[in-house]
């Protein structure tokens, strides 16, 4: 039905471009869905969603080096470089990619703790996530991120020396990353 409305409407171009990107997200969804619904183990699952996160983390650092490449405008709003350098890779805004990336730090130290994932793919996907939300400077996603790190600590998920090893890489990322124009 939206492909029929898309050729119809007043702006035929703009709409046709909005269902293309609207339709892939549904395929991608789908395709998740049915990948993940022949797991026989919840921890391939995990996995594959902390990887998920990872490569969404670099979307949006590839966005903060080429926020004009071709996929970057196909997939998210016109307005949204509006908020550039601050990236939002493929979502509609910094805020929301941001605090999406402070859960995927979480996920991480989580699944890490309950061994789901290995010291490497931690530490790799940890340093990517916690560099995008930088540059994504929201203050939301950054508390986000702490609040979850004092639970985290509260119940003896995370150690304090494991807690500063996440906290130092971000301040230095937001240092060295200018995101407020």
């Amino acid at each position: 039905w939206t492909w029929i409305s898309a050729f119809f409407s007043e702006l035929p171009g703009t709409a046709i471009r909005y269902s293309l990107k609207y339709s892939l997200h549904i395929a991608a969804f789908v395709a998740f869905l049915v990948a993940t619904s022949r797991m026989q183990e919840q921890r391939a699952f995990y996995r594959l969603t902390y990887r998920f996160l990872a490569l969404l983390a670099a979307f949006g650092v590839v966005e903060y080096f080429a926020p004009k490449l071709w996929i970057f405008t196909l997939l998210r709003s016109p307005d949204s470089l509006a908020v550039y350098p601050r990236v939002s890779s493929l979502m509609q805004g910094p805020n929301q990619y941001s605090a999406l990336l402070s859960i995927g730090v979480l996920w991480g130290i989580l699944s890490h703790h309950n061994r789901w994932i290995n010291h490497l793919e931690f530490g790799l996907a940890t340093a990517l996530l916690l560099g995008a939300s930088s540059l994504a400077g929201s203050w939301n996603g950054w508390l986000m991120l702490f609040l979850g790190i004092i639970l985290a600590l509260l119940y003896r998920i995370i150690t304090l020396k494991r807690v500063a090893s996440i906290v130092a890489p971000l301040a230095l990322a937001s240092l060295l990353f200018p995101f407020f124009a």
